[in-house]
């Protein structure tokens, strides 16, 4: 492919067929060959997905909106507060304000080996989250891999247990 008087490369894209059948031609362009094949990949996703896709999603409102989409309608009251407070106490103050696509599995995994003394339907609680938050951004196209593929729970920390001696059990 021949590059432009700028020096750019310069490729047709198709991306669909008006309703006469004639094909609907965008064109990409990128000072690169990587380039111009990410240009071209982005309008693919633009245009055949049906919608703009939202590359630079932050974590919080993401999460937030997840959330109240597919989660809240389905839970009992109790169960929503216990959701409210993973994200309040414990997802929110570490992933807040990052975007999805700058999280890595080593970030998730850190933060749940963080909170191995907690109990272990909140550590479940978490994982679940982020499991199903991040394959629903994956399935919409805003991440390209899933970073909860190997995230695993840490072990539940056994409590120390001793026998009561015979003056404790009296």
């Amino acid at each position: 492919m021949p590059k432009q008087k700028d020096g750019r490369y310069r490729s047709k894209v198709t991306v669909g067929h008006d309703a006469d059948g004639k094909p609907i031609v965008k064109y990409a362009s990128g000072r690169t060959k990587k380039e111009l094949a990410d240009s071209a990949e982005e309008l693919k996703r633009t245009y055949v997905g049906g919608r703009e896709v939202q590359r630079d999603a932050v974590f919080g409102p993401y999460v937030m909106n997840w959330y109240k989409t597919y989660k809240e309608p389905k839970l009992s009251a109790g169960s929503r507060q216990s959701y409210e407070s993973i994200f309040n106490a414990h997802l929110l103050p570490a992933l807040k304000d990052r975007q999805l696509r700058a999280i890595t599995a080593s970030d998730l995994q850190s933060l749940l080996n963080g909170k191995a003394g907690m109990c272990t339907t909140s550590i479940g609680y978490m994982h679940s989250v982020l499991t199903r938050v991040f394959r629903q951004a994956m399935a919409e196209g805003i991440i390209d891999r899933d970073p909860t593929l190997a995230l695993s729970k840490p072990a539940a920390q056994k409590a120390h247990r001793r026998a009561l001696t015979k003056a404790e059990a009296d």
